[in-house]
């Protein structure tokens, strides 16, 4: 479906910013916070510790157990994390959850959203008091399943959405990103079944009060900005006035089939740094907001999740054109680093210290931090690490200091 304008009450690019109101607001492909000033994402993907006695990013790469391996109120290193985060000059934390496992077991106990979300509250709440806009996405089902609306998975990530807005559908700095990453497959087939089930959670999410944007990862396990680009999600951009698309940038630009935008044909899986970008340019030109909820590319170089699989150059590509050739800024899209502290994806250098995945979390680093606070020098950032934390700086959207 070509591109027909913008859907009844939404302002074109370049009109004046909405009035302060309860929500953050999309306006064309800019987000506007709810004083009406412009806000740009910048940030990170990590997870809360599910305790109430420290608030901040569970999983530590190097110790399996969740609960003890971390300091209490009053600790070594409470509250140097969200100070670090600070530092690092994130306004925006990607918050990965996991609402429900088959067995019973891993993040979420006895299987009971209602349960994790106890847990999980009380780091939240430290975020949002710190200032943090903190998006909650949930990673249940498992990437790629292609869930279906009224389906065992979709009910039970149903029971966890429905659990967390009776804590915070009122809350103007909490976000939503209802499902990580759910359809395998790209083209306008699946982007047709994947809306479905999207329509239905604009329903079910503004029927429970949130008034927030609703961020949606795209086709191809988020990589799929190929259908974007090709208008295939117009249609259903014009449902609500306060939608965003999520891009998973891991460099693959197009699926299986060539496609061709703007009279320029990009052949199956290209992955081109220029590619990216095309395509990137012609999915703004379309007028959707969007954000980049995750990229990045590995401590040891080695490590792809993109197809074709033995390849890194198109992580790569992706962090070089969004990150270091200000190409994400230029187009609006707000850029969500993949990951704190957690697989070889890291901010942080390998280092012996760590067994797993021998890497250390992300606010160990060794160069002091300009404001002189917060810093333990354990590690060095990785290449990753260097160019998010230079734009960081160079942005200068981050919250203040606790």
């Amino acid at each position: 479906m070509p591109y027909v304008g913008p859907p009844v009450g939404w302002r074109a690019v370049g009109e004046e910013p909405p009035p302060a109101g309860d929500r953050f607001q999309v306006t064309g492909t800019k987000i506007y916070d709810p004083n009406g000033v412009e806000f740009y994402p910048f940030g990170v993907n990590t997870a809360i510790k599910m305790t109430n006695y420290n608030f901040v990013f569970e999983w530590p790469p190097w110790n399996s157990d969740t609960i003890s391996s971390f300091d209490p109120p009053g600790g070594a290193y409470y509250p140097n994390h969200i100070g670090a985060a600070a530092d690092w000059g994130f306004n925006f934390l990607r918050i990965n959850t996991v609402p429900w496992v088959d067995d019973g077991g891993g993040p979420t106990p006895g299987g009971d959203p209602s349960l994790m979300l106890d847990l999980l509250k009380p780091g939240i709440d430290e975020l949002l008091a710190a200032g943090f806009v903190v998006m909650l996405a949930s990673h249940w089902p498992v990437p790629g399943s292609n869930p279906t609306y009224g389906s065992t998975d979709e009910l039970r990530t149903r029971e966890f959405w429905t659990q967390a807005l009776s804590y915070y559908a009122g809350e103007p700095n909490l976000w939503i990103n209802p499902f990580n990453e759910p359809y395998a497959d790209g083209g306008n087939a699946t982007v047709t079944t994947m809306t479905t089930l999207y329509s239905n959670y604009i329903t079910l999410l503004r029927g429970l009060g949130y008034l927030n944007p609703i961020v949606f990862d795209i086709t191809r396990q988020g990589q799929g900005i190929d259908d974007v680009a090709m208008g295939y999600f117009d249609s259903f951009m014009t449902q609500d006035d306060n939608l965003i698309l999520s891009w998973h940038g891991y460099g693959v630009a197009v699926g299986a089939t060539s496609v061709t935008v703007g009279g320029t044909t990009y052949p199956a899986y290209d992955f081109a740094k220029a590619t990216n970008a095309a395509l990137a340019t012609a999915s703004h030109n379309r007028g959707h907001c969007m954000i980049i909820g995750e990229f990045g590319k590995t401590i040891n170089g080695t490590t792809a999740t993109a197809f074709p699989n033995t390849n890194v150059a198109p992580q790569e590509n992706v962090v070089a054109w969004a990150l270091v050739d200000d190409g994400a800024e230029a187009l609006d899209m707000g850029m969500c680093a993949w990951h704190a502290g957690h697989d070889a994806y890291s901010l942080m250098e390998a280092s012996p210290t760590y067994t797993q995945y021998g890497i250390g979390p992300f606010w160990n680093y060794t160069e002091t931090s300009p404001n002189g606070l917060w810093v333990d020098v354990t590690n060095d950032r990785s290449q990753f690490g260097i160019e998010l934390w230079n734009k960081g700086q160079e942005l200068g959207v981050g919250i203040p200091h606790p």
